[in-house]
């Protein structure tokens, strides 16, 4: 009986000794990890006219006017939109879009490539949704400091600006998110009235996460 075990035992320290490396390699592939990159770059207009006028009429300001008159009480400005960021027919996701683990946002690059507005609009919400609700989005993820009157290229990366980019990464495993920009423009007698439009470019640079043993 002793002879017989410690055959056996030997047996097993072969195997295991064998098998190891075979096991070894699989749990370390199983965690490599590759980086792919992704660019994209979405444009929107900042129609502030389009806001601007109703309120005007509300509180019966002149067309024509360049100030708000005085006498005319504080009112405020809402000022609300979005759109859809698709990600999923992107050729770097298709090809390994079942393998992605994890994504990040390296910047969120805002730029005005054209710009006529008058006065400069300050505290803008960049907001963010699930790109496959009908509900227009409402979480919070950066905060623009403002887009200044008449300013074209960059305005701010609102990724370094403090934005909460475990939110933002939580919909990019989504291949997808609604964003949009939210403010409410408060406006009072003297203060100048904006006008004029902004055409808007959001550059996303991402990077998603692939494991291609998974």
């Amino acid at each position: 009986m002793p002879q017989t075990w410690k055959r056996w035992r030997l047996y097993v320290v072969l195997g295991l000794l064998i098998a190891s490396p075979s096991l070894l390699a699989a749990q370390c592939f199983s965690k490599f990890e590759i980086p792919v990159n992704i660019k994209k770059s979405v444009e929107f207009d900042l129609d502030i006219d389009k806001y601007i006028q109703p309120v005007l009429t509300k509180n019966n300001i002149p067309d024509n006017a360049t100030t708000v008159p005085q006498g005319v009480p504080s009112f405020s400005v809402p000022i609300a939109f979005d759109q859809t960021l698709d990600i999923s027919n992107e050729d770097a996701i298709k090809a390994v879009g079942n393998k992605i683990t994890g994504a990040k946002v390296k910047s969120m690059l805002l730029e005005a490539t054209a710009n006529s507005l008058t006065a400069s609009l300050p505290g803008f919400n960049l907001v963010m949704g699930s790109k496959d609700s009908s509900s227009a989005p409402t979480q919070v993820v950066a905060t623009l400091t403002s887009i200044p009157a008449g300013k074209t290229g960059t305005i701010e990366d609102l990724v370094k600006s403090g934005a909460q980019t475990s939110v933002m990464e939580g919909y990019l495993l989504q291949f997808g998110f609604k964003f949009g920009i939210q403010a409410n423009l408060t406006l009072k007698a003297g203060d100048t009235i904006p006008r004029g439009k902004a055409k808007m470019k959001m550059t996303f640079d991402l990077t998603v996460e692939v494991t291609p043993f998974k």
